[in-house]
């Protein structure tokens, strides 16, 4: 944790454009546990688009799509404005740090028609970055320049530099990991792709080697999701095939993915695909079904 002990704890907010509920507000910084409380959390809906990245301390995200995130330190997070979120923060003995930046609802609506953001995106996983950390100090001195319109503009460059060095550095393709690393990693994804497989992912980081909190982060920068959402993507891609193409039922379905219950499937399949599993079946001829899926037996 050297790469943070330098870091000042400090924060300003600029606000821009109007006066009172019409002005935007730009500002962040460096907070720690005197500044923020721990608590258990609750749900949330902020006005701007907000920025946490987490450099002690741990907890839960909830964002806005229904999923859930166990954070860490060097997890960054996304709140996007005027949506719902859930974060409940547990501190470490030494206390919680955090770089924390909230812009306008104007300059996150310009990044999201330009791709730069994406609404689906809440949760990365760059580590604790010295290249990263520096561009959040740049928009934190930004913010305490003397002339507003100045400080504004250092601030929206300091952060999009950070937002492109984030991009770059949580890319797939740009993992450093060693061949070792890379064997390892690539081993669990095809076993994930076993959708019948129920082992405990723990237990698979231990079968290659692996801490867990390590794993988690390093399949995430290499493959670009967590193992527990690559897990449960393949189960619900291969759950619409079964259900467009078989004559399977839903609780034989459930069975062959690896569910415990038909409860429990239909409770995750609504939850990412936002429908019951029955809507995805679509209207099968007679004596159809079995031959659009290979390998999959009809009834």
């Amino acid at each position: 944790m050297k790469a943070i002990h330098h870091l000042q704890l400090r924060s300003n907010c600029l606000y821009l454009g109007g006066e009172g509920n019409n002005a935007e507000k730009l500002s962040g910084g460096f907070y720690d546990h005197t500044f923020i409380p721990e608590f258990a959390g609750e749900y949330f809906r902020h006005k701007y688009f907000a920025i946490t990245y987490i450099l002690k301390g741990h907890g839960v995200f909830k964002d806005h799509c229904a999923r859930s995130f166990d954070y860490r330190e060097g997890d960054l997070v996304f709140r996007h404005a005027d949506t719902p979120f859930f974060m409940s923060k547990c501190f470490r003995e030494d206390g919680w740090l955090e770089f924390s930046a909230a812009l306008p609802q104007s300059l996150s609506d310009a990044l999201l028609a330009a791709g730069v953001l994406r609404k689906d995106l809440t949760f990365l996983s760059p580590g604790i970055s010295p290249a990263l950390l520096g561009m959040a100090e740049a928009y934190t001195d930004s913010l305490f320049c003397v002339n507003k319109n100045a400080g504004a503009a250092q601030a929206y460059a300091a952060i999009l530099n950070f937002l492109d060095e984030l991009a770059r550095s949580t890319a797939p393709e740009n993992f450093a990991g060693t061949p070792k690393e890379m064997g390892q990693l690539e081993q669990v994804r095809q076993l994930l792709d076993d959708v019948s497989d129920t082992t405990p992912l723990p237990l698979l980081a231990r079968r290659i080697g692996m801490g867990y909190e390590n794993f988690r982060k390093s399949f995430r920068r290499r493959f670009g999701l967590s193992p527990q959402e690559y897990r449960i993507q393949r189960r619900l891609d291969q759950a619409d095939a079964l259900l467009r193409h078989t004559r399977l039922s839903i609780k034989e379905i459930a069975g062959r993915l690896g569910y415990s219950d038909i409860t429990a499937f239909s409770r995750q399949y609504r939850k990412f695909r936002r429908v019951p599993p029955s809507s995805g079946r679509d209207a099968l001829p007679p004596a159809a079904g079995a031959a659009a899926f290979p390998g999959v037996p009809g009834r």
